[in-house]
C-alpha cells in the first residue's frame, strides 16, 4: 500500500534530505504549503512525541481550570486539590460536548454545559443528574463503560508545560536528557516567572504568519539571519560568529532532539546587554560562563543565558499559521520586585523587538514558498547544520511506524 508520505515527498526528495549536507536540500515547499500534510503531522509527529503546549503558571493554584486546542483537538488543563497538574481530552463520553467553555479558578468539580454531567478534579465522573429520570442517579448504573475524562500524559520542566498525545512516546525523562546535559547542574531552584506590570506572570503571545517549520527554521537553527534581520546584532562586532580567520565562536550541538548554538560569555560580551542580576549558579556555586539557544524538537525554543532562562512554543494552528507563546525566569526577587521592574521592561522591549523583526521574515519565507521556482532549497554547509539536521528530524518522524 502506497504510504501517504509519497504523495508529498518522493523517493528522491527523501534521498535528497538525507544527502551530505554539502549536497543535501530542504524538505520541499508542500511541507510549508499543504493542511493535508500538516494532518500528517499531526498523527505522524506531533502526537507521537512530547511537544510544549503551555506554561505551568497558567494553571498555577488548586482549582484552576485552563480549556485550550492544540493541533485542533480541545484539551483542559486543571490544577487538582493535591497540587498536582493534569491534562485532559475536553470531551465528555455521553454528549462528545467539550466538559468546559471557559477558563474557572477555585473550581472543585467540573459540570458539563450539555447536559450536567459532573467529574471531579481527577476527571472522574461522580453525578449524571436525570441520566435515568431519577435527580441522582448512582454513576454505577452506566454500567462497564469508559466514562472518566481520558488523561493526557503530561509533564512539566522548568514551568512548561509537556504532553505526549498518543502515550506512547519514551519517557519524558529521556525526551528532556540532553537539555538537562546541557544545563549541566545548574541549580533552577530559585528561578521564578516574571511579572508584568500589574504583578501577573507575563506571557506574551505572537501570532506568527508561517507554518511552524518555517518558525522554528528562524529560531537558533538559522545562525547566519542573525546579523542581517536583528538590530541588536547589527550593532555588534561578534556578529557573524566568526574569528578574523573564519572559525566559529560558537558550537553546533546536537543531541538526540536538542538543537543549540552553544557558545561562551566572552565570545558574545559585546552583543548582549548587562542587566546585572542574580546569576543561575551550579550546584557548586560556580557561575557558569556559557550561553546557548536551543531548538527542542518538534517545538520549544529555550534561551540559556547566565542570569535567565527563556522558554518559547511554537503552537502549530494549521499550515500557515503558528501562535508563539513566551516567557521568561529570573533569579530570586528579580522575577518580581518592583526595583527590578525597569530591567524587567528592557528585557520585555527587546524581545518584542527581536519578534517583530522576526514575523516579517517568516510571513516573507511562507510567502514566497508559494512560487514553483524552487521546491526544495539548499544549505550552507558552513552556518546550516542545525538547520539540516531539524529537517531530517522531521522525515525521520514522519517514516517513523
Amino acid at each position: 500500500m502506497t504510504d501517504p508520505l509519497d504523495q508529498f515527498i518522493s523517493p528522491s526528495q527523501k534521498d535528497a534530505i538525507r544527502a551530505p549536507i554539502g549536497e543535501a536540500l530542504t524538505l520541499p515547499r508542500k511541507a510549508f504549503l499543504s493542511e493535508e500534510f500538516f494532518r500528517l503531522e499531526v498523527e505522524r509527529l506531533f502526537s507521537r512525541t512530547w511537544m510544549g503546549v503551555g506554561f505551568s503558571h497558567s494553571v498555577a493554584n488548586f482549582g484552576d481550570v485552563l480549556p485550550l486546542t492544540l493541533l485542533g483537538m480541545p484539551l483542559l488543563l486543571i490544577r487538582g486539590e493535591d497540587e498536582v497538574l493534569r491534562i485532559f481530552h475536553n470531551i465528555g463520553a455521553h454528549d462528545a460536548c467539550p466538559v468546559q467553555l471557559e477558563p474557572g479558578t477555585g473550581q472543585k468539580e467540573l459540570v458539563s454545559p450539555y447536559h450536567g454531567w459532573r467529574y471531579d478534579l481527577r476527571g472522574q465522573l461522580v453525578a449524571t443528574p436525570f441520566w435515568d429520570g431519577t435527580p441522582d442517579p448512582s454513576v454505577q448504573s452506566l454500567g462497564s463503560r469508559e466514562v472518566n475524562l481520558q488523561e493526557v500524559p503530561s509533564a512539566v520542566w522548568c514551568g512548561t508545560i509537556y504532553v505526549n498525545i498518543s502515550g506512547d512516546a519514551p519517557p519524558f525523562e529521556e525526551y528532556i536528557a540532553p537539555v538537562l546535559a546541557l544545563f549541566r547542574d545548574r541549580d533552577l531552584s530559585g528561578l521564578g516567572v516574571t511579572v508584568d506590570n500589574t504583578g501577573e506572570p507575563f506571557t506574551a503571545s505572537y501570532p506568527y504568519a508561517g507554518n511552524w517549520k518555517t518558525y522554528m527554521e528562524n529560531t537558533c537553527i538559522n545562525v547566519l539571519h542573525e546579523g542581517f534581520v536583528h538590530q541588536i546584532y547589527r550593532d555588534s562586532p561578534d556578529v557573524p560568529r566568526v574569528t578574523k580567520d573564519g572559525e566559529k565562536t560558537y558550537t553546533d550541538r546536537v543531541d538526540r532532539g536538542l538543537l543549540a548554538l552553544h557558545f561562551d560569555s566572552k565570545d558574545a560580551d559585546e552583543t548582549y546587554p548587562e542587566l546585572g542580576l542574580a546569576p543561575i549558579r551550579l550546584s557548586n556555586g560556580e557561575i557558569p560562563s556559557d550561553r546557548a539557544f536551543v531548538a527542542l524538537f518538534p517545538n520549544t525554543n529555550i534561551t540559556l543565558f547566565p542570569d535567565m532562562v527563556q522558554m518559547t512554543i511554537a503552537r502549530p494552528l494549521d499550515a500557515g499559521r503558528t501562535d508563539v507563546l513566551e516567557t521568561n525566569f529570573l533569579n530570586g526577587e528579580a522575577a518580581f520586585a518592583p526595583e527590578f521592574a525597569e530591567i524587567r521592561e528592557e528585557l520585555y522591549a527587546i524581545n518584542r523587538m527581536v519578534v517583530s523583526e522576526d514575523e516579517q521574515m517568516v510571513a516573507a519565507v511562507q510567502l514566497a514558498r508559494q512560487s514553483p521556482a524552487y521546491d526544495q532549497v539548499f544549505y550552507s554547509p558552513f552556518w546550516d547544520t542545525l538547520h539540516y539536521e531539524f529537517n531530517k528530524m522531521v522525515l525521520d518522524a514522519l517514516e517513523s511506524e
